[in-house]
């Protein structure tokens, strides 16, 4: 699944009065940190191997680092970046990013204290290749901008993608500066580097949890950010079989014994995580299965009608976010095409909503003649903010009510899937 970035909007109908609304109550549980994924599955990022050309947004951002070993050979030096909105807040008081590109980021300086002179919220990691053509890398765990003083390090292999936290023991701490609570500190972060094919991926080993009502909490933030920030995903964990159940994003719906509540987040200064308790007749709308599919209108792209998803009610709709960019979105079309052209359309529908270019759209939609309904999302139609994707493809099954009943169906499963609630 390819990755991108998004937001929620969260949509809440509620049958209580006004004040009943008013009395919803947001609880502020303190968190503890721990080393390792925890229960949740581990999650990489892939290592660039290109330092920011003097040319690009970042060319003036760049550090001088020394120490990089003379006998590696076509070293590359890479910066690591352990807390994006304070980098990009910093470079931007500092006049290296422009306002225009400042505002792309839509780093909220108001909602979380940054500092405006530049901290090392980052740190740097060297990799070359010795004469035999074995990979060597050395990482400025102390981050004082000098390699000199770093071990000779060789990446460990992993043959098949990790699922357990069995790989965090390979981690290793390293230095950099936070804004917090008003203050700059010195922290630590857990650091896992691993060569997996012919590419190195990273991840920074740590979660957080703490409790409600008896029951244990642990969040994830996607073990590329240490400073936890408020984008948390959230689920019930059992200590007894280690296991994490009900996961949920920011802004989605955790029931805990029985009450709903809503995620909010972290929130970093004060560690602790927001839980909004929710009335017990407000009606949900959101991206989990089980909850009603958040309502929507659009332009249809080839033909311009409004499309809504109450349309849809009284039948099935596979909504699919995809785009043409998106290899293993195309790897799917053929399935897609021939799914479509076998179902009863009086009883399942199918709904494309592209993130794309309009006639990178256009363009494929006619070459592989494309014949359901598609929606181009854009800043004035934002579904896929909307829905808050984040990889593609995306889909959900909604159901002729209009719940989520599944999510993320591959081709290869959909007709199955729709047999089994058609028949």
């Amino acid at each position: 699944m390819l990755r991108n970035t998004g937001f929620f909007l969260l949509i809440l109908l509620s049958c209580s009065t006004e004040n009943s609304v008013q009395d919803d109550v947001i609880m502020e549980l303190p968190i503890s940190a721990f080393n390792g994924f925890g229960p949740f599955e581990p999650s990489f990022g892939m290592l660039s191997m290109d330092l920011k050309k003097n040319k690009s947004l970042w060319g003036d951002t760049n550090n001088e680092v020394t120490g990089i070993p003379e006998n590696w050979h076509a070293p590359v030096l890479t910066q690591i970046w352990f807390d994006v909105d304070q980098l990009i807040f910093q470079n931007y008081k500092s006049g290296n990013i422009t306002e225009e590109d400042f505002k792309d980021w839509e780093v909220d300086s108001e909602k979380r204290e940054l500092s405006e002179e530049p901290i090392k919220c980052f740190t740097h990691i060297v990799v070359g290749h010795l004469p035999d053509g074995s990979i060597r890398y050395k990482i400025d765990s102390d981050n004082d901008l000098d390699l000199a003083d770093e071990d000779e390090m060789i990446p460990f292999l992993i043959h098949a993608w990790p699922v357990t936290d069995s790989i965090s023991r390979y981690s290793f701490p390293v230095s950099y500066e936070v804004m917090m609570s008003g203050a700059v500190i010195e922290a630590q972060a857990p650091f896992l580097i691993a060569q997996y094919d012919s590419s190195l991926i990273y991840s920074i080993a740590r979660h957080a949890g703490t409790d409600y009502d008896g029951q244990k909490l642990r969040i994830s933030f996607g073990f590329s950010d240490p400073t936890f920030s408020e984008e948390a995903v959230v689920g019930l964990y059992d200590p007894g079989s280690s296991v994490i159940s009900g996961i949920v994003e920011k802004n989605e719906f955790l029931g805990i014994n029985g009450t709903f509540f809503q995620n909010l987040g972290v929130d970093y200064d004060r560690q602790v995580l927001q839980l909004k308790k929710l009335p017990s007749d407000t009606v949900l709308f959101s991206t989990q299965v089980g909850f009603h599919a958040r309502p929507f209108e659009a332009s249809e792209f080839t033909t311009g009608d409004l499309i809504r998803l109450s349309d849809y009610r009284g039948r099935y709709l596979y909504l699919d976010f995809w785009g043409s960019w998106c290899k293993p979105c195309i790897d799917e079309l053929p399935d897609l095409i021939d799914i479509y052209h076998q179902i009863d359309h009086t009883r399942v529908e199918f709904l494309g909503v592209a993130s794309d270019r309009p006639e990178a759209l256009r363009d494929i939609l006619e070459k592989r003649n494309i014949t359901w309904p598609q929606i181009l999302s854009d800043k004035d139609q934002d579904i896929v903010y909307l829905y808050n994707i984040t990889g593609y493809p995306t889909s959900f099954l909604i159901n002729d009510e209009g719940r989520i009943v599944a999510k993320d169906l591959r081709a290869a499963d959909l007709l199955d899937t729709l047999n089994y609630y058609l028949d």
